[in-house]
């Protein structure tokens, strides 16, 4: 069972075990039956236990956190070394396509043939000169995105914006002593 889940189960008995003290509390007279004085004890250790894994709980998020800082670490250096990787493979494209050249477009070794495919690519477009489609066939694509920044600006100003829904996310602030 997680600690989350204990938690979560000790927070139902406590609100159990309040509503028992509750029905066993007389408010005229400030005296609590015997059922009420045994949900309050017990009150008591619930609580320290609640303490306990609200411990273990903030420490595996902790623990959660600095993973997912190390994964995006690990996948920022990774992209890095792909980068440089990639740039080294065109280096070596360029390389190897200019003995092609010499070699007349084609290279039949022990290990290895190669040879110089031509392939058409669009390397430039002014869109404005671009019509918008030819022969029924749409040369730009539109994409419409919602501008959240202004929304939330309109929201902030007390002016609902039909169509979107704002909420108030909750974050949680921890630090380590």
């Amino acid at each position: 069972m997680s600690k989350s889940y204990e938690l979560y189960k000790i927070r139902d008995d406590i609100k159990a075990l309040l509503r028992i003290v509750d029905e066993h509390f007389d408010p005229e007279t400030g005296e609590i039956d015997d059922i009420g004085q045994e949900a309050y004890d017990k009150l008591h250790d619930l609580y320290s236990k609640e303490f306990e894994l609200f411990e273990e709980v903030l420490k595996e998020r902790v623990n959660k956190k600095a993973t997912i800082k190390t994964i995006t670490e690990t996948i920022r250096e990774l992209t890095e070394r792909k980068r440089q990787l990639e740039q080294a493979l065109l280096a070596l494209d360029r390389l190897i396509l200019g003995s092609l050249e010499q070699f007349g477009g084609k290279y039949k070794g022990k290990l290895f043939s190669a040879y110089i495919k031509r392939t058409p690519a669009v390397t430039e477009v002014n869109i404005e000169e671009l019509p918008d489609e030819i022969d029924g066939k749409p040369l730009k694509r539109i994409r419409i995105e919602p501008n959240k920044e202004a929304i939330l600006k309109l929201w902030k100003q007390g002016k609902p914006v039909i169509g979107a829904k704002v909420e108030e996310k909750e974050s949680i602030i921890i630090r380590l002593k």
